[in-house]
């Protein structure tokens, strides 16, 4: 970011050696948004804050239980956002998502769509996806441009056509916007390859089972070994209402293990406590024939090393930190 006179602030590190903030002297501000609460003593969005003119809305879809106890709460949070943004403003929309069609009904700014859809402006096609990154088509109207990218996850290229249109929105030319996409190598923890060697193991923050089913799917569709994943949800789901969302998410995944689960803090009043690791494990394991619950992590770690085999992908999902089992198994699958 400091190559730039932006100002900018992201909730990731970037694999790329570049801040994670940056107060720049352009009138350009540029914020990743973010739904969760805003304090222990505000429970409202973060992006409540931000009075944003311009919007990039990816996708919409019910997370983060604690906080948001029904689906139309968290939606709210959404509709509050985009009826936020002026009439001179700008909302770059993800044409692809239901619940964001929905929502940018309440728009009163200019709206550009994108997707991999006819009805978009910016439209995504021929995704090719290799173990080393993505390539693929965006249409604008006439005009044609060949994306490339290391970025792992097929589902990056709707992410990235997203970027694009706004970018291109807002006058940056194409040949920068394509040339900045190339050169980027992704964020810390999003897919990020901890061991490429016989066996790989990835880290992912992907905390719910929407997030973790993207990740296992895009692994299943370029890795030919088993795929073995360590999966570790966030504080809203653990939340009963969210168990429903579990069903099918992992059936990419040739294995399922739950660790010991990170003790989180709870209201007392809440009625609706977090589930723990072998309810979790029953939940799941009523949609996939293999998953296991191992609450010890040394023997957690033997199991995965005494059962890997060449080829093998495992995972890590979740936005914990697993106590430095990462670190221990990439060792030893080293040696």
């Amino acid at each position: 970011m400091k190559a730039t006179n932006t100002k900018a602030a992201a909730g990731g590190l970037a694999q790329n050696k570049i801040d994670s903030a940056h107060i720049g002297e352009s009138n350009w501000s540029i914020l990743e948004g973010d739904e969760y609460k805003s304090s222990r003593w505000d429970n409202g969005a973060k992006f409540k804050h931000y009075s944003p003119t311009h919007l990039l809305l990816s996708a919409v879809k019910w997370d983060h239980a604690d906080v948001y106890p029904t689906e139309s709460s968290y939606f709210d949070a959404f509709a509050e956002l985009v009826k936020s943004i002026p009439k001179d403003g700008l909302v770059v929309a993800c044409a692809d998502n239901k619940k964001v069609e929905e929502i940018v009904k309440l728009v009163n700014c200019k709206i550009v769509k994108y997707g991999n859809t006819n009805n978009a402006d910016y439209i995504y096609s021929d995704v090719a996806q290799t173990k080393q990154g993505l390539s693929f088509d965006i249409k604008n109207g006439k005009n044609n441009y060949k994306i490339e990218t290391d970025i792992l996850g097929d589902y990056q290229a709707e992410n990235i056509t997203g970027c694009f249109a706004m970018a291109r929105e807002c006058g940056i030319e194409p040949e920068k916007i394509i040339e900045s996409i190339k050169s980027f190598k992704g964020i810390k923890r999003r897919l990020e390859k901890r061991l490429a060697s016989d066996i790989t193991v990835f880290d992912d923050i992907a905390h719910s089972p929407a997030k973790a089913k993207s990740v296992l799917e895009t692994l299943k569709s370029i890795y030919t070994g088993k795929i073995i994943a360590i999966f570790e949800p966030n504080t809203g789901n653990r939340k009963p209402a969210s168990l429903p969302g579990y069903d099918n998410c992992f059936s990419s995944a040739d294995t399922v293990i739950i660790p010991k689960l990170t003790k989180v803090k709870t209201d007392t009043n809440d009625t609706a406590k977090p589930i723990d690791g072998e309810k979790l494990t029953e939940v799941i394991a009523k949609t996939h024939p293999d998953v296991k619950y191992i609450d010890d992590d040394a023997e957690l770690l033997k199991y995965i090393i005494d059962n890997k085999k060449k080829n093998d992908c495992i995972v890590f999902l979740g936005s914990h930190g697993f106590r430095n089992m990462i670190e221990q198994l990439v060792i030893s699958l080293r040696q």
